[in-house]
């Protein structure tokens, strides 16, 4: 029983090498294209605003302030984050409701 060791692959065409696609996915072209568009419209652009910055504007952001200078300054993530919590549910109204 004879066989025969190639040690140089890329002259072997029975077994092609495998050579990854360099080109970017369609679906990754198609979320950025989707995105730049959502962004470029004024009210889609205003409503993602209010989605990502809930209530009151100006206490959100100073909250968000607060919460980034807390992380630069070496709080831990976790108290960092309570202390946001904290600022944005500090001025909110809580009414009853009767059932």
């Amino acid at each position: 029983m004879a066989y025969e060791i190639s040690y140089s692959p890329q002259e072997n065409r029975r077994y092609p090498i495998f050579r990854p696609r360099k080109k970017p996915s369609k679906w990754l072209l198609c979320v950025a294209l989707v995105s730049v568009t959502a962004f470029a419209i004024p009210q889609v652009r205003k409503q993602i605003g209010q989605a990502l910055l809930p209530g009151d504007k100006e206490t959100t952001q100073e909250a968000v302030t607060a919460f980034v200078e807390d992380v630069r300054q070496g709080v831990p993530i976790p108290d960092a984050f309570q202390a946001f919590c904290r600022e944005i549910v500090k001025d909110v109204e809580v009414t009853k409701t009767s059932d």
